[in-house]
């Protein structure tokens, strides 16, 4: 049973992205906006912004992989291609993840303008936040009890699918994923140059211009959370709470592990007991406990995409893992 104000039909209005003067197009030079008698040349400052962020940090492992390479592989994003033989195939370890022309050419400028895009949950309609919905979803669970998310699964997050949820459990959705143009209005927040932030990062410094025009007076992105979350007594920030229940979790688990540990790799929750052997399969509590935790984990934005569905994942994997209510914090 779901209650959702918003599943994959996002309709969000579009915002015009700047243009950010690609091969082929003219610098775009401003005129000294620093009062310092040194005009900014756009492109320039955009570049030294975006060989800073995440998306110009390749993942060797993923740009010449099938199935990878498509997010992780700006040729073959442009080609939509989930092959390395679509691409010419050989070493594309030099492929940047992301450049200027994977969002502003072609592929990329066709799903920003229309506002639509594939993902592995069907066709979704997200305004120009289409083009970050294109590689940042979760991909989903697979069948059996042994996939780990992904490490992009801010989607999912904001719209409040693909955690391992308690059947009868009311989820819900966040009004975060109705903002027009969602997570470029979040995390594109106009520098003092006149041009649009290509860091992509949140921090306290912009949160009144990316928050401000709903959370007035907000001075930090760790807001007052609206209850006692963790259960610990005191209400704290929002991403404190999340990280006191994400604290709880992990304990539990490695508890009920009794002196086994587990982790992530190639795609798998790895469970093993105290002397090393694999646990195959978990307990459906202590695999859903650990697939929410490193969903959480993978967001990364500890709670604020989807604050209520994040506190909701983690509470209930927590009662599910030790058997226990938890009558100090504020359920959701």
């Amino acid at each position: 049973m779901r209650k959702r104000w918003l599943l994959l039909g996002l309709c969000a209005a579009l915002v015009a992205f700047i243009a950010v003067g690609c091969p082929g197009q003219e610098p775009d030079v401003g005129e000294d906006p620093g009062g310092d008698g040194e005009p900014v040349n756009k492109v320039e400052a955009i570049t030294a912004q975006w060989e800073d962020s995440a998306h110009a940090m390749a993942v060797e492992s993923a740009v010449a992989r099938d199935g990878c390479l498509i997010c992780h592989n700006a040729d073959a994003f442009q080609a939509g291609a989930t092959a390395v033989a679509d691409v010419g195939g050989g070493d594309q370890a030099d492929v940047p993840s992301a450049d200027c022309e994977t969002c502003h050419q072609d592929r990329g400028k066709e799903i920003k303008d229309s506002g639509i895009t594939q993902t592995p949950y069907g066709q979704i309609s997200f305004g120009s936040a289409a083009l970050c919905a294109s590689c940042h979803n979760g991909r989903g669970k697979g069948p059996d009890q042994s996939s780990a998310p992904h490490a992009s699964v801010q989607l999912d997050m904001l719209i409040g699918i693909q955690g391992a949820e308690v059947e009868d459990h009311v989820y819900y959705s966040s009004a975060h994923a109705g903002i027009s143009s969602s997570c470029n209005f979040c995390h594109m927040t106009d520098t003092d140059d006149d041009f649009a932030s290509h860091t992509f990062a949140m921090s306290n410094d912009v949160v009144e211009e990316a928050c401000g025009g709903c959370h007035e007076g907000l001075d930090t992105l760790n807001r007052e959370a609206k209850g006692d979350f963790d259960g610990d007594g005191d209400v704290e920030g929002t991403q404190d709470e999340v990280e006191g229940l994400m604290e709880s979790l992990e304990s539990a688990i490695n508890d009920e592990l009794d002196g086994g540990s587990f982790e992530t790799g190639h795609g798998q929750i790895i469970f093993t007991d105290s002397a090393g052997t694999e646990i195959d399969p978990p307990s459906e509590a202590l695999y859903n406990a650990a697939w929410n935790l490193l969903f959480v984990r993978a967001d990364g934005s500890r709670g604020i995409h989807n604050t209520t569905y994040t506190v909701q994942l983690l509470q209930q994997s927590l009662m599910q893992v030790t058997g226990e209510e938890l009558p100090e914090a504020d359920i959701r």
